[in-house]
């Protein structure tokens, strides 16, 4: 309390009287302590704040519901809204705690506070919630919506019972809506978004379990109801489908036209945190679409509107997320490191048990491309622990991959082949989520110089695994397709690939795709895209003389050994050493494969 709040609390003539009382209070010890050396704001010991709270009530109970009326009016003019809401509750004012609700309702959003709205809005009886039924919802989509993927068992449930209380308040309001004199259009309102949060809560058990199926049917279901005015609202059949396309399907490349229409329509309403939803949710795209600039650029944007707004939502973890991928993509580990830690960071703020389940993957990941087999391991076992805990059974996949990942970093050959020899996978029974599993089951192959079977395997699964929704599986593809037709004997189809794999990553910065395979013709590829990286890595591509590029540029023009010897006036000998040398740098020993890497290398 300070002198103005006393004064219009008492409704004491003046300030400075209120002032006089206070410091006087102070001196005479009680119970009054000074918060500022300047004696501005002060506050009672609890005890004695709760003795004479008793006191008044037992003497005076008519003159509370004023005092906590005044206080409000004080609070409100502040601004100071979780103040001023409690006061009017108190005073059983219930017309004006709406009100101010209502008016508080926009900061406290961005603030994270739905929860809090929450239990005001449902405080209210029947015939005031009645005229804030579009408040009374919003605050559990709110609530909702940073709660979806809690971690903490207990928490969500506390939240699922608030929840249900929403169910239970709005479908008394709706049975006795002549009473209330509830309209068709409010009715109607209110039994629309009820279903969509009825989807809402269901899409956590259905993510849960990886149900693509009935992910698909909540993403039909919830667009096929009447569009709803309300921002907010609007995204929620859109979440499913970010869900289903991007997480469990890798798809996220098809999306990104209605997300860009999404951006541009919300643009102008001014709702910041459903402007950073869909930043996050483009970012999660792009990277999908191999745009890893465009991803970069979202993510930054979206944070540093979150920092001007200073707003709080469990999104942030989500533009970590994006920024790891982008700067692991580009093989910039220590960055990547820097996004995973503020990604753990946002996750155990919020409890966000996909996000902590990331930030394990990413450590043994990054342990794996640094070498570091130790943090590798100990990331692995968190992890496992994490996902038998949570039991999310979208991420078995990834737990699978890595662990075979670990064995054959370790060179542990035949924990890798007994896990190879009993995985079976078809394309006429295929799942998304299946895509990294394979990848490493062809890596298993690799490792066990069954070239020919991994072209096989790789061309048989071609139609699941190159696919323009998820870009990075297809890099992936390419990079160990390339390896097992070089391997196998098919040095020009290797050289298509290798070259195809090259143009599509060149403007980007892709290099762990390059790195984490390793083998001569993908070196090849990314000394070229990255030379000063690959001196570090494996020494710089031996560069072509002069004279060299021009034999080159004639040799890929087709002309004979007789006739390029003829146009630089030398002996054809000369020339066939000089056709020699080249090939030895490029690493090729034929004509068309000469043409194909200086193709792959832009040497023409």
């Amino acid at each position: 309390m300070n002198a103005a709040l006393c004064q219009m609390v008492t409704a004491a003539p003046d300030e400075r009287t209120c002032q006089q009382m206070l410091e006087e209070l102070e001196r005479t010890n009680l119970f009054v302590v000074p918060l500022d050396e300047q004696r501005q704001w002060y506050r009672f010991h609890d005890l004695f704040r709760e003795a004479l709270r008793a006191r008044l009530q037992a003497s005076q109970p008519e003159l509370l519901p004023l005092l906590h009326q005044r206080a409000a009016r004080f609070y409100e003019a502040h601004s100071e809204w979780q103040e001023a809401i409690p006061h009017a509750l108190a005073a059983a004012d219930y017309p004006y705690a709406a009100h101010l609700m209502e008016l508080a309702a926009p900061a406290l959003w961005l603030s994270g506070e739905g929860r809090t709205v929450h239990g005001w809005v449902f405080s209210l009886p029947d015939p005031v919630l009645c005229r804030h039924t579009p408040l009374a919802l919003d605050a559990t989509l709110h609530l909702l919506s940073n709660s979806v993927n809690l971690s903490n068992k207990t928490l969500y449930a506390s939240l699922a019972a608030q929840v249900e209380l929403t169910f239970k308040r709005m479908d008394q309001i709706l049975r006795s809506r002549q009473e209330l004199s509830l309209g068709e259009a409010e009715a109607e309102l209110i039994g629309r978004r009820l279903r969509l949060l009825r989807a809402l809560i269901e899409s956590r058990a259905v993510i849960k379990r990886g149900d693509q199926e009935r992910l698909r049917h909540l993403v039909q279901e919830t667009e096929a109801l009447p569009t709803d005015e309300g921002v907010s609202w609007k995204m929620i059949p859109l979440s499913f489908a970010v869900w289903l396309r991007v997480m469990l399907q890798g798809e996220g490349t098809t999306l990104i036209p209605r997300l860009l229409e999404e951006k541009q329509a919300v643009s102008g309403v001014g709702d910041s945190l459903i402007m950073i939803r869909l930043m996050a949710w483009l970012a999660l795209a792009y990277t999908q679409a191999a745009q890893l600039r465009l991803a970069q650029q979202e993510c930054l944007e979206a944070l540093a509107l979150l920092e001007q707004i200073r707003g709080h939502t469990p999104l942030e973890g989500y533009l970590y997320y994006s920024l790891f991928n982008v700067s692991y993509a580009r093989n910039q580990l220590e960055e990547a490191a820097r996004w995973r830690q503020l990604l753990l960071r946002s996750a155990q703020d919020w409890q966000q048990v996909e996000l902590l389940v990331m930030g394990e993957i990413y450590a043994v990941r990054l342990g794996l491309a640094t070498g570091d087999l130790f943090l590798a391991r100990e990331a692995l076992h968190r992890l496992e622990a994490l996902v038998e805990q949570e039991g999310f059974a979208n991420h078995a996949p990834w737990v699978m991959t890595l662990r075979v990942q670990v064995w054959l970093a370790e060179e542990n050959l035949a924990e890798a082949e007994a896990w190879a020899a009993q995985t079976t996978f078809s394309p006429q029974t295929w799942n998304p989520l299946h895509r990294w599993q394979v990848l490493m089951w062809v890596r298993v192959l690799l490792a066990q110089r069954q070239y020919t079977q991994v072209v096989e395997q790789l061309e048989r699964f071609s139609e699941h695994l190159d696919q323009p929704g998820d870009i990075p599986t297809a890099l992936e593809w390419m990079a160990l397709y390339a390896v097992a037709l070089q391997k196998s004997g098919q040095r020009e189809q290797a050289l298509r690939v290798a070259t195809r794999l090259a143009q599509m990553t060149r403007s980007e910065g892709y290099a762990r795709v390059y790195l984490d395979v390793g083998e001569p013709i993908i070196k090849q590829a990314y000394e070229v895209l990255h030379p000063h990286q690959a001196e570090a890595q494996w020494g710089y591509l031996e560069p072509l003389s002069l004279q060299e590029q021009r034999v080159l540029q004639r040799l890929c023009a087709g002309q004979t050994y007789a006739e390029i010897a003829e146009a630089f006036v030398v002996s054809p000998n000369t020339i066939k050493t000089q056709v020699s040398s080249i090939y030895r740098k490029l690493g090729v020993s034929r004509r068309a494969e000469a043409i194909a890497m200086a193709s792959l290398l832009h040497l023409l």
